[in-house]
């Protein structure tokens, strides 16, 4: 399978999961519906653009639209779980910050 057919499944796989119809994604990504139909029937390429808008509109990486069906994910499952990781990550880093500080003028 080419990478091209893999980005395709998955915009198809992902946009079920979140429930979307083509239309609502259309709205939600910024593109038409004609163009997310002729993509997803293979009639026209995605470009990156395309790929960054719609990943981000499906709550996903723009990296898993080109992982095969039993590939692992590593990290993140999706979107939403890496901002959360990243938000605890530069709240733990604040917070080390402010303790140095505090020590600092002890």
């Amino acid at each position: 399978m080419d990478v091209g057919k893999t980005v395709i499944q998955n915009v198809r796989k992902w946009r079920r999961l979140n429930g979307f119809s083509q239309e609502k994604l259309a709205g939600l990504s910024g593109f038409t519906y004609s163009y997310i139909r002729q993509i997803e029937c293979g009639r026209k390429c995605p470009s990156i653009q395309f790929i960054e808008k719609i990943a981000f509109a499906l709550k996903i990486e723009p990296y898993q639209l080109f992982l095969k069906e039993n590939e692992p994910v590593s990290g993140a499952q999706s979107y939403e779980e890496m901002r959360k990781r990243q938000a605890e990550s530069e709240l733990i880093e604040t917070v080390s910050k402010n303790i140095h500080l505090a020590f600092e003028k002890i």
